[in-house]
C-alpha cells in the first residue's frame, strides 16, 4: 500500500514538474515568435481554394491567427468506410507556434484522441496478448520514466520550431475547449514516445526491467514496413515514383482520423527558411509518415529492430527526423546531411528519393557515433565458434562508409557476396535448410511464405535482391552486412524473432514485383506494386495468393459490420517528378486521397 502510495505521489510530482516545464517553455516561444517573422509569398484563398476543387475537395473552414491561415478540407470522393465522415486535409501557414496553433483549433477533437485513447492504446502493441495484466501497470511506469525524462534530456535534441508547433497546438486546443484533455505533455510523449518504447523494446537493460511483473518475453516490437524508389529506365515514361507503406498499429483511433497536412512555414529570422511540404499524419503528430516537399524531394521511415541505440537518449528519429529533412532537404545530398548530423538515438530505416538527381537510396541508420563495434553486438559463441566475420574481413570486403552510425544505401549500391561463406554455417546452427541458389537468385525466396520458419531468425546475412541502378527498396531489416551484425544482438533476436520469416518474404515478394513489372511501371501500377498486401489489390489475387494461399490479414481488426479490414498505418505513393501525393489509410474499402503539392505554392 505504501509502494503505491509512494509511485501515485511521484507521478504527481512528475506531472506537476512537466507542467511547469510547459509554462516556461510556452513563455519562451512567444517571445521568440513575437520577433517579425520573414514571411514569403503565399497564393490567395481564392487560390488555394480553386487548387483544392482541382484535387477533389471542397472548404470546410478557414481561420486566423497573426495574419496567418488554417484551412481545412473535405474530400468531395472519399470517405471513411466506418465513420462515413469525408477524408480531411489541412493547409498551415506561419511559423511553427502559429500553424500548431491554428491546427489545435481546427482539430482538437481528433488531437485529444490521438492524446488519450491512442496514447494509451499503442503500448498494447508493444506487449505481447494475454501477457502483462493489466495493462495500465505497466503503461504506468513506462510513462513516468518517459515523463521524468522530458525535459531535461529528450526535449534538447528536438528542432526548436517543432517545439514551438507542440505548444501552439496544446494552446490553440484550449483557445477551443478550456477543459481539453490535450496537454503539453501528452503532446508530446505522443511525439517521441515510439521512440522512447522502442529505445526500451530494443534493449535488455532498459527500464522495463524495473517494472513489477513484467518479463523481457512480455515484450514485443511491431514491425511491418516496405518501400521502393524507382525511376529511368525501371518506369514506362522515365518519371520517378516512390512508394511506401508503414504498417503501424492504429489503436482503434489512427485508422478513422488519419489526414495529411500542407506546411508553408514562414521561417524566424535566426533559422533558415523551411520548405513547404505534405505530409501523411495523423492529428497531433508533429512529425510525419511520408513527407513530400515542393523540390519533389520525399523521405519515409521503415522500423528495424538493432541493438545500436542509445535507451538514456533516444534523440530525434522517425516521424519527426522525416518531417524535419524533408523541410532541409533542398536535394538528396542536403537531405543526407540532415540525417547524418542528427541526434539520433534509435535505429531505424529511412528510405527516401529525389526527382531532381534522379536517385533513391535506404538510409540504414541507428545511433549517431563516430564510430560503431559491429562485432560487439553478436554473441560471443557465434564468433568464437568462427561463424561470423572478423574485424579484417569487415573493413576488406564492406567498404560502405560510416556516417555518424549511418550508412546509406544508394540504389547502385553493390551488396558485397563474399559474406553468404557465413549463411552455411548459421543456417546449420539454427537448423535451417540452406540452398545458396535461394540467395543469388535475383527474384527468389528464402521463404516460400510469410509463415514459413526459413531463415535463422536474424543471425544471418540477407541478400539485397535489387541490382539496378535505378530501383532500390526497403521492407525491416538492415541489409548492409556490417549494419546487419547490429540486429545480431540477442536480445533484439528475441524481440523480433516472430517476425523475421515475414520481413525477409515480404522484401523478397516486393522484390519480384518489381523486376517483374521493371520498365513498365507509371503512377497506377507504382501505386498497385506498393500497395501488394492490400487484400484487395491486383498481387493479392495475381501473386500473393498464388505463392502462399493464407491469409496475411488475420489478426487485422475488421470494421464494424465486417466487410472490410483496417489499414495499419498509411500506405502512399508519389510521382516525384509532377510533385504528386496519394496516400490510403482508414479502411482498404476507402479511395485514396491525392494532393498536387505545386498548385498551393506560390512559384
Amino acid at each position: 500500500m505504501k509502494k503505491n502510495l509512494l509511485f501515485i505521489v511521484l507521478i504527481i510530482l512528475l506531472l506537476a514538474a512537466c507542467t511547469q516545464f510547459s509554462r516556461v517553455k510556452k513563455a519562451s516561444i512567444l517571445a521568440q515568435e513575437s520577433k517579425v517573422s520573414i514571411s514569403v509569398p503565399k497564393l490567395s484563398t481564392f487560390e488555394i481554394t480553386n487548387a483544392f476543387e482541382q484535387d477533389g475537395y471542397v472548404i470546410d473552414s478557414v481561420i486566423t491567427f497573426q495574419g496567418k491561415r488554417g484551412i481545412k478540407v473535405k474530400s468531395t470522393n472519399a470517405v471513411n468506410y466506418e465513420t462515413k465522415e469525408p477524408k480531411v486535409v489541412y493547409y498551415l501557414e506561419g511559423t511553427g507556434y502559429q500553424m500548431g496553433y491554428m491546427f489545435g483549433q481546427l482539430a482538437h477533437e481528433e488531437i485529444e484522441l490521438m492524446c488519450t485513447q491512442f496514447l494509451d492504446g499503442i503500448i498494447e502493441a508493444f506487449l505481447r496478448p494475454g501477457s502483462v495484466k493489466p495493462y495500465k501497470s505497466p503503461l504506468g511506469k513506462l510513462m513516468a520514466d518517459f515523463l521524468q525524462q522530458n525535459d531535461k534530456i529528450i526535449s534538447k535534441c528536438i528542432p526548436q520550431e517543432l517545439m514551438n508547433e507542440m505548444v501552439g497546438i496544446v494552446a490553440g486546443c484550449q483557445h477551443v475547449n478550456p477543459d481539453t484533455k490535450v496537454t503539453f505533455e501528452k503532446i508530446f510523449a505522443l511525439n517521441v514516445g515510439i521512440d522512447f518504447l522502442l529505445a526500451q523494446i530494443y534493449n535488455i537493460d532498459g527500464i522495463w526491467r524495473d517494472i513489477p511483473g513484467i518479463k523481457g518475453v512480455n515484450l514485443r516490437a511491431p514491425i511491418f514496413c516496405n518501400a521502393f524508389s524507382v525511376c529511368k529506365k525501371a518506369t514506362v515514361d522515365g518519371k520517378h515514383y516512390f512508394g511506401r507503406d508503414f504498417m503501424f498499429p492504429t489503436a482503434g483511433v489512427f485508422q478513422n482520423i488519419a489526414c495529411m497536412i500542407i506546411y508553408v512555414p514562414d521561417p524566424l529570422p535566426d533559422l533558415p527558411r523551411r520548405i513547404p511540404l505534405i505530409s501523411t499524419t495523423a492529428p497531433g503528430f508533429i512529425g510525419s509518415i511520408t513527407a513530400m516537399n515542393t523540390n519533389g524531394f520525399v523521405i519515409g521511415v521503415d522500423m528495424v529492430p538493432a541493438g545500436n541505440l542509445n535507451a538514456r537518449q533516444p534523440g530525434l528519429n522517425s516521424l519527426l527526423l522525416v518531417r524535419h529533412t524533408a523541410h532541409y532537404g533542398s536535394d538528396i545530398e542536403k537531405a543526407l546531411r540532415v540525417l547524418i548530423h542528427a541526434p539520433r538515438g534509435v535505429p531505424w530505416l529511412y528510405p527516401l528519393a529525389d526527382a531532381e538527381s534522379g536517385r533513391g537510396a535506404i538510409i540504414e541508420a541507428g545511433v549517431a557515433a563516430d564510430s560503431i563495434d559491429f562485432l560487439d553486438f553478436p554473441s560471443k559463441e557465434l564468433k568464437n565458434q568462427g561463424l561470423l566475420p572478423s574485424q579484417e574481413f569487415l573493413t576488406k570486403y564492406d567498404t560502405l562508409p560510416l556516417e555518424m552510425g549511418l550508412k546509406i544505401r544508394w540504389d547502385n549500391y553493390e551488396y558485397p557476396d563474399t559474406f553468404f561463406y557465413f549463411n552455411t554455417g548459421l543456417f546449420i546452427k539454427y537448423q535451417k535448410p540452406y540452398h545458396l541458389e535461394d540467395i543469388l537468385d535475383r527474384t527468389g525466396f528464402i521463404d516460400s511464405t510469410f509463415k514459413e520458419p526459413g531463415v535463422p531468425k536474424g543471425y544471418y546475412f540477407a541478400p539485397q535482391r535489387e541490382q539496378k541502378p535505378d530501383l532500390v527498396l526497403a521492407s525491416n531489416m538492415y541489409i548492409n552486412p556490417s549494419m546487419r551484425l547490429c540486429s545480431m544482438a540477442p536480445w533484439t533476436i528475441m524481440m523480433s524473432a516472430e517476425h523475421m520469416d515475414d520481413t525477409q518474404w515480404r522484401y523478397d515478394a516486393l522484390n519480384k514485383i518489381l523486376l517483374t513489372e521493371y520498365g513498365k511501371i507509371d503512377y497506377k501500377k507504382a501505386e498497385e506494386i506498393i500497395d501488394f498486401l492490400s487484400p484487395n489489390g491486383k498481387y493479392y489475387t495475381d501473386f500473393y495468393e498464388r505463392v502462399n494461399g493464407s491469409d496475411y490479414f488475420y489478426q487485422i481488426p475488421s470494421s464494424s459490420d465486417g466487410k472490410t479490414l483496417q489499414i495499419f498505418g498509411a500506405t502512399s505513393v508519389c510521382n516525384l517528378t509532377d510533385k504528386i501525393i496519394k496516400s490510403h489509410y482508414g479502411y482498404f474499402a476507402d479511395k485514396w486521397v491525392k494532393l498536387s503539392i505545386g498548385n498551393y505554392i506560390k512559384q
